[in-house]
């Protein structure tokens, strides 16, 4: 792994007005950032206010790094994001917003920091006196993460991992992704996100952990996520919480109200 990777930033802008958060999106599979574009244009038509946009590109996509040296797996793809965050200046507190695979690098994020940003790398577990989260305000600190908001998140248990049909299911995932680019399905990032993450039924424990409040957003007609097993996450876990739309996997009109909702914290 190497300790040095780091993302191309694609955008980074404020709605309409002072930020007041900041929505830090992480794509998905197959995709580069550009998987947001239609709903940051919504954001700007809109003028919802008060958010601040940053997205990156992953590893080995879009406009960031790319080389034959590079393994594009988990620890790669998170040491990248970690380092990236750990450079963004940031004077609000932040909401992770993840679609598809993204959720699930999300999740990790999310399990692992309580503060990011300004080189505050903040991990959970540090104590109040320490991490500088103690405030007497009710404001959170810049960099705190107040909230993740999970697009299309896939929610697969260690037996369904087991089961043939979720090969099946892969298998077809596959085929559709090479449909639009059959190159994509071939490359390295392709094959190794697909095993060390998608497959990774590891990967799978951390949403039932999170520690902010949550709120999955799914179109009833996706059929890639298991959303069969979405109220189970939710009995676990009161802080998740499920918002069902119109529309199948992917960033689509459908969803855009419910992800600004979620944003803001209204779904809580």
């Amino acid at each position: 792994m190497r300790s040095n990777l780091k993302l191309t930033k694609t955008n980074d802008f404020v709605t309409d007005g002072k930020a007041e958060v900041t929505a830090i999106f992480l794509h998905g599979i197959a995709s580069d950032s550009s998987s947001f574009n239609t709903f940051f244009e919504y954001l700007r038509e809109k003028k919802i206010p008060g958010v601040r946009v940053v997205s990156y590109d992953l590893l080995g996509v879009g406009q960031s790094p790319k080389s034959d040296e590079y393994n594009y797996d988990l620890d790669e793809q998170m040491a990248a994001i970690e380092n990236s965050l750990a450079e963004l200046d940031v004077d609000t507190p932040i909401v992770i917003c993840g679609h598809s695979m993204g959720t699930m690098l999300a999740e990790r994020l999310v399990d692992k920091y309580i503060r990011i940003g300004r080189g505050h790398m903040i991990v959970t577990g540090t104590p109040p006196e320490e991490s500088g989260m103690l405030v007497e305000s009710k404001v959170a600190p810049a960099g705190t993460i107040l909230r993740m908001v999970l697009i299309s998140a896939p929610v697969y248990t260690a037996d369904d991992i087991k089961n043939p049909i979720f090969d099946i299911a892969m298998e077809k995932f596959c085929e559709a992704v090479a449909e639009r680019d059959a190159e994509i399905v071939k490359s390295k990032v392709f094959q190794n996100e697909l095993e060390s993450i998608i497959k990774n039924p590891e990967n799978y424990q951390y949403l039932v952990q999170a520690s902010v409040p949550t709120t999955m957003i799914y179109g009833k007609k996706d059929n890639i996520i298991a959303a069969f097993n979405y109220p189970g996450v939710l009995e676990k876990n009161p802080l998740i919480k499920a918002v069902e739309t119109e529309g199948a996997h992917g960033v689509s009109p459908e969803k855009f109200t419910a992800i600004v909702d979620a944003i803001k914290g209204k779904t809580e």
